[in-house]
């Protein structure tokens, strides 16, 4: 069947002519948070080996000159030239039609260099992973100068494994090439994987068709241009893999930015994130830019920070998060448009003390009949202990005896941890111990804590207790409004994570 893509048309010119839907992109410019050491053993160093110097493929043979048979010859100098050295692709036009497999050290350097596969559908064009060296172990390799896409099958453009008896794939950069994949391939265009696949970068690239981190402790993704139909970045990182870093890129894939499926300690700041406009309607299952949806393993700590949101109605939303996932934070974002007017969704009771910052904002004058006069970014709650929304009486998880929350009745708690209470109720029973409300979970006292709340009855004030189960009882109120704006308390902090956390 024929390929995507020929000689004549190569992705970048595809790509070319979507620009007009990144005109004006502005990165914020966020720097990274230094990393964490990593939580896995590291192997002792072996001494350096002498600088390789530079080698072509020319020197096995290769043409460049859009011929199939050069592969065997390229595969040739995979395995031949000298570890260490940069092996350089010149200007040329390479044909592969069978996985590549980098199995020692070498730095791959393109000049000018044009790569196409015609594979079956579990190959990678460039597989990596390091097997003959004497410690197993590879450290700072690069790859980078490429305009590198599949015409034709495959899986992976760039893959990088940690596959036994490996024992660590640390420091690889893959910089300034264009790299793409069809978009009905099980794989990505660039993918890290392996617990023992640490701190590699991936930077200043335009990617189609998504990035996948399946590794370990401190990938970087910066400053790239990400476009295609799948999610942009997809993140499914071994148990207690931290400080993923997303930062400063332009994600405009059709079906969003960021997928997490598994992660602790991401960090997605300083990204504009836009939607494919030609390729039609979000279609991953929220129809969101940023989803996380832990699988079979929880998410924590995910710190999305001074992004700027695009709208419109291919999203219906800009964040969702569902599943175990703990200890989210968002703040300092600019979100526009969606297609349902609510910009964030905490769509469980298993999102759990979730922040959110007083710095989100919004921008447009028309953001959706349900959004159009927020200053604020609209979310639904549905999280458990939530920091930073406003609740109305409908939380409560029960009301007392005749009494009734007034329309203006909500409760919050602050970042914090303190609960404030606006609006109040209408009393019913008044004798002391009478059951006013309960709180859920997340918005209780450590102990009793008490309300002073005034009251519509001249010259009297109403005293609530709340208990540490979420209780609101009568202490002392009058047969009146209760107005309990401005009554706070500090709220209980968990006392520990779940044993299954990394």
């Amino acid at each position: 069947m024929p390929g995507k893509y020929s000689v004549d048309s190569p992705p970048w010119a595809a790509f070319a002519n979507r620009r007009t839907m990144l005109t004006g992109l502005g990165m914020a410019g966020l720097s990274s948070v230094g990393a964490t050491a990593p939580h896995s053993t590291i192997p002792s160093i072996a001494p350096p080996e002498l600088d390789a110097g530079e080698i072509s493929v020319t020197k096995w043979g290769v043409r460049g000159g859009n011929d199939p048979s050069d592969t065997g010859r390229i595969q040739r100098a995979l395995d031949e030239a000298p570890i260490g050295c940069n092996l350089i692709f010149p200007t040329g036009y390479y044909r592969v039609n069978r996985q590549l497999n980098v199995r020692r050290k070498l730095n791959l350097v393109g000049r000018g260099a044009i790569i196409s596969g015609e594979l079956s559908a579990d190959d990678d064009l460039f597989s990596i992973n390091i097997e003959d060296e004497g410690n197993r172990d590879n450290r700072v390799m690069v790859v980078a100068g490429f305009r590198i896409w599949m015409n034709k099958g495959g899986k992976n453009c760039i893959a990088v494994y940690n596959k036994s008896p490996n024992v660590a794939n640390m420091g690889m950069v893959i910089e300034n090439n264009i790299v793409g994949v069809l978009p009905g391939v099980a794989g990505h265009a660039v993918s890290l994987q392996g617990v023992g696949t640490h701190f590699n970068v991936i930077r200043n690239c335009q990617i189609e068709n998504g990035i996948l981190l399946a590794c370990a402790d401190g990938s970087t993704v910066e400053g790239c241009v990400i476009f295609g139909e799948k999610p942009a970045i997809t993140l499914d990182l071994v148990p207690g893999a931290f400080q993923t870093h997303i930062i400063n890129n332009g994600l405009v894939s059709r079906d969003g930015a960021l997928f997490v499926k598994a992660g602790s300690q991401v960090l997605f700041s300083g990204n504009q994130v836009e939607q494919f406009a030609t390729g039609g309607v979000n279609q991953s299952r929220e129809k969101t830019s940023l989803y996380i949806a832990p699988e079979s393993k929880n998410v924590r700590s995910i710190r999305i920070i001074g992004n700027n949101f695009g709208g419109g109605t291919n999203v219906n939303s800009s964040i969702v998060a569902g599943g175990d996932c703990q200890d989210l934070f968002i703040d300092q974002n600019v979100f526009g448009t969606t297609g349902s007017g609510t910009d964030i969704i905490l769509s469980g009771n298993n999102v759990v003390w979730t922040r959110i910052g007083p710095n989100n904002t919004v921008r447009g004058p028309a953001r959706g009949q349900r959004s159009a006069n927020s200053v604020r970014p609209i979310v639904d709650d549905m999280g458990r202990g939530t920091f930073g929304t406003r609740k109305s009486s409908g939380a409560l998880m029960r009301r007392g005896e005749g009494w009734l929350p007034t329309s203006d009745f909500s409760f919050c708690k602050d970042l914090g941890g303190v609960v404030r209470f606006e609006g109040g109720w209408r009393a019913g029973a008044v004798a002391p111990g009478t059951l006013v409300a309960v709180l859920p979970e997340g918005f209780r006292p450590p102990g009793p804590a008490f309300l002073h709340c005034g009251s519509d009855a001249i010259g009297e004030t109403a005293v609530l207790r709340v208990d540490a189960d979420g209780a609101v009882r009568v202490h002392r109120a009058p047969s009146a409004i209760i107005y309990a704006g401005g009554a706070s308390f500090s709220a209980a902090d968990r006392e520990a994570y779940p044993p299954s956390d990394p």
